[in-house]
This record gives C-alpha cells, structure tokens and sequence, in this order.
C-alpha cells in the first residue's frame, strides 16, 4: 500500500536559512574559567556549591547508613554516592581558594 501525497496550494514547506548572525561558541580548554569570576551569579558561586555538596553528602550518608542497618545491599549505592558527592566538596573548598 502506498501512501497518496496531495499537493496544497500556497503552502511551502519552511526553507533552511543559515544563520550567518549566530554568535560562535568558543570552547574553553580544560580548567579554564569561560565566565570572569566578578559575573558569576549566586547560583554559580563556590560557596553555594559547597553548601549543597555537604547537605547532599550528609543527608546521602546518612540514608546509606539507615539502609546499612537495616543490612540492605542498596547501602552501597547511597556510600557511593555520597563519596561523590564528597569529593566535589573537596573540588569547590579548592575553587574557595
């Protein structure tokens, strides 16, 4: 069965236009800072990421521990996870610096 294509009067099917306008995305080496530090927002500051690493680590830690006792094998998962989110702590205590 073959499907019937109609032709519709005065519709065009959107034509491809470079977009010769569109700025370049340069990307930064490994390392480097793309943004200047004095426009970082609150959302991108070492600090705040900080926060959110350690209240993430504990609160995991801790739901790994619960799990722990309770002599489940998901234990692991939560151990794991807060070493992740551990070692990024450590990564923005060095962007602190």
């Amino acid at each position: 069965m073959q499907l019937i294509s109609v032709p519709v009067m005065g519709y065009a099917p959107p034509r491809w236009i470079p977009a010769h306008a569109a700025p370049r995305v340069m990307n930064p080496r490994l390392g480097d800072n793309p943004v200047p530090t004095a426009s970082l927002s609150f959302i991108d500051s070492p600090l705040a990421s900080l926060i959110t690493d350690v209240a993430a680590a504990t609160s995991i830690g801790m739901l790994g521990y619960v799990f722990y006792k309770g002599q489940s094998m998901w234990s692991n998962v939560f151990f794991a996870a807060s070493a992740i989110f551990a070692v990024k702590a450590i990564v923005d205590i060095k962007r602190l610096q």
